[in-house]
């Protein structure tokens, strides 16, 4: 079965659609079998940024034909994503709040690769064989009231309207970042 999972920002036309193809990519790469999507805490009836659109075709994909999508609890239910990745903590209590279990299997994206990194160099045995045992562990120690307020170590700067310099910047963070990711998770996959 294909590990379902979401990338999250504002308005799902810069951040999270850049992470989600690049996460795509990363993953097709390793061979993994996901179905990556996205979604925005306020999206609305706005196209897709055309900065961020250049700056995917610039790195051979394209989020031209994306369409932004508002995230709803069906959206984030245990049905809709196993894992999450939130761009800022903002956006990650935003999800934290879409029902019972959603703050358990979400992160922010520079979170889950601090504890991914932090999991693969501590994790010796073989016993996380599912993506429910993989989050437990990476989330192990994690409290809620640590994620309160803006961080710039967990926050990936907004590019929207900043022109194309900043989106290559933010594309440039998040392809390093979704690296890591699918990295992290074809590490678990083959786990045991």
């Amino acid at each position: 079965m294909s590990l379902r999972i979401l990338t999250v920002c504002t308005a799902n036309v810069c951040r999270s659609p850049m992470a989600a193809a690049l996460l795509h990519r990363h993953c097709a790469n390793n061979g993994l079998d996901v179905i990556v999507r996205s979604s925005g805490t306020h999206a609305g009836v706005v196209a897709s940024d055309p900065d961020a659109v250049a700056v995917m075709a610039e790195q051979g994909l394209s989020i031209a034909d994306h369409l932004p999508r508002l995230l709803t609890r069906a959206i984030a239910a245990d049905d809709g994503a196993d894992l999450m990745i939130a761009m800022t903590r903002t956006h990650l209590r935003s999800v934290a709040l879409m029902g019972p279990g959603a703050f358990q299997r979400s992160f922010t994206a520079k979170e889950l690769v601090r504890r991914a990194a932090s999991f693969v160099a501590v994790h010796t045995d073989d016993s996380a064989r599912t993506i429910a045992d993989w989050r437990k562990e990476l989330g192990e120690g994690r409290l809620a009231r640590d994620l309160l307020g803006d961080d710039p170590d967990d926050d990936v700067s907004d590019p929207y309207g900043a022109g194309l310099a900043l989106h290559r910047q933010t594309a440039d963070e998040l392809d390093a970042l979704m690296a890591a990711v699918a990295h992290s998770i074809a590490g678990w996959q083959n786990v045991g």
